[in-house]
């Protein structure tokens, strides 16, 4: 297992850096002269940068949520803030997706955990929503963020749900795995890093809650997970 994530986190580093590498070579030696290729070859090196960054700092935290040094200061605070947080953060990728964002939350409002973490685990699962949306009939993407409090088990539920084409069955166990994609060139492509839904796992567990994957009824997927309402801490 150890040999299997050094060998993934290698190659999800020099891919990103073979291409910086690749382009800031073209721009010292005078191969691209033109301003306008210069502006697009620095503005790609700009993104792979960011690619690896983003890498770094999804390793560090699954580091420190793995070996429990990630001290949780939990406390109630409003989720419709939180979730209207995250939706503007994630407007610009949704519309260059062209997918449209719903939210319902019902009369659900404050809730207990660290809204830090929580708000990092609904931009991994809307940033995975957004990618999987509108392309079971390439129409457009929807994504629904939603709550309820079922009354048998006193907990909040959060969900993100989207109409992309689902989850393959077997798959499912399989999702919340360090460096686990279902379609490892196109996520990738996207800007993916593999970690998002391994890090949403391990916050909710830290936090003492679940969180789990199904394939809805009428397509696409929906992720779950569950948070104490302010008034039960």
């Amino acid at each position: 297992m150890r040999r299997e994530f050094i060998a993934n986190v290698s190659h999800e580093l020099r891919t990103p850096l073979t291409t910086i590498t690749g382009f800031v070579e073209s721009l010292l030696d005078g191969t691209v002269s033109e301003d306008r290729d210069r502006e697009k070859y620095l503005d790609i090196v700009r993104k792979e940068a960011g690619r690896m960054s983003k890498l770094i700092n999804d390793l560090l935290d699954l580091s420190r949520l793995e070996s429990g040094r990630l001290d949780m200061n939990c406390r109630a605070f409003s989720l419709k803030q939180a979730v209207e947080t995250v939706i503007e953060r994630l407007e610009g990728a949704a519309r260059e997706k062209n997918v449209i964002m719903e939210t319902n939350l019902g009369e659900v409002d404050e809730v207990y955990g660290e809204r830090e973490r929580i708000e990092q685990v609904l931009s991994n699962l809307v940033e995975n929503a957004i990618r999987s949306a509108g392309r079971q009939d390439g129409g457009k993407g929807k994504v629904n963020l939603g709550a309820g409090k079922p009354a048998e088990s006193g907990r909040v539920e959060v969900f993100v749900e989207d109409n992309g084409p689902g989850i393959p069955p077997g798959e499912l166990p399989l999702i919340w795995e360090r460096f686990y994609r279902a379609e490892k060139s196109r996520d990738r492509n996207t800007g993916s890093t593999g970690l998002g839904l391994a890090i949403a796992r391990q916050v909710m567990e830290a936090h003492g809650e679940k969180i789990w994957a199904a394939n809805a009824a009428e397509g696409g997927a929906v992720f779950t997970f569950t948070l104490p309402p302010a008034e039960k801490k």
